[in-house]
């Protein structure tokens, strides 16, 4: 004689089933995101050294002169992994961390300035970001307007500078259009004080 298969009687069977089946596979899910580590689509690709060696003379950069980093200007090559494309004001932080890189020639460069904004959703008054030099670490709280943030830099003529961004938000879709994109802040303006 063969035994029947048990199968739910019910419809509080199959959602008591569908329920463990669910939390099961989030504890899975949650497992994999701690032992994988950060989700690596929110990590900021390094530049190859060939792409870097290409761009060097595109990131030639003049001292005591506000360069904007929009999708028009020259400058925008300084802005490495980390950055989205230009826009027409500026060039979103899409990263946890994103790099600016720059040569300075015939001059020692002593500090940069940057004009930032954050990207705020769900309430939130402001972002925590912090901008790192070789010899300057600063942590900035951005708020709805934006800020100048001034850090000291080495006098070396190759400069890197990376902003880590404690977290990053999404966009809320209007009007059907969903923006998945995710934002830390919006960089407009570079000044290389010499």
């Amino acid at each position: 004689m063969m035994k029947s298969q048990r199968f739910p009687r019910s419809l509080s069977e199959v959602l008591a089933t569908l329920t463990v089946l669910v939390f099961l596979g989030s504890i899975f899910v949650q497992f994999l995101s701690w032992t994988v580590g950060d989700d690596p689509a929110l990590l900021a690709r390094a530049e190859s050294s060939a792409v870097s060696e290409s761009l060097t003379t595109l990131r030639v950069v003049p001292v005591n002169e506000t360069l904007a980093v929009n999708d028009s200007s020259p400058y925008r090559w300084i802005l490495g992994a980390g950055f989205s494309e230009s826009e027409a004001d500026g060039t979103w932080v899409v990263s946890t961390e994103a790099v600016i890189e720059f040569n300075v020639e015939d001059s020692s460069p002593s500090a940069i300035r940057l004009s930032l904004s954050p990207f705020l959703s769900g309430g939130a008054r402001r972002r925590s970001i912090e901008i790192e030099t070789s010899v300057s670490r600063t942590a900035v709280d951005l708020e709805d307007g934006g800020k100048m943030v001034t850090l000291e830099l080495d006098g070396s003529s190759r400069q890197q500078v990376r902003i880590r961004c404690e977290s990053l938000g999404v966009p809320n879709s209007q009007a059907g259009l969903a923006d998945r994109r995710a934002l830390c802040a919006k960089l407009y303006v570079v000044e290389v004080v010499g």
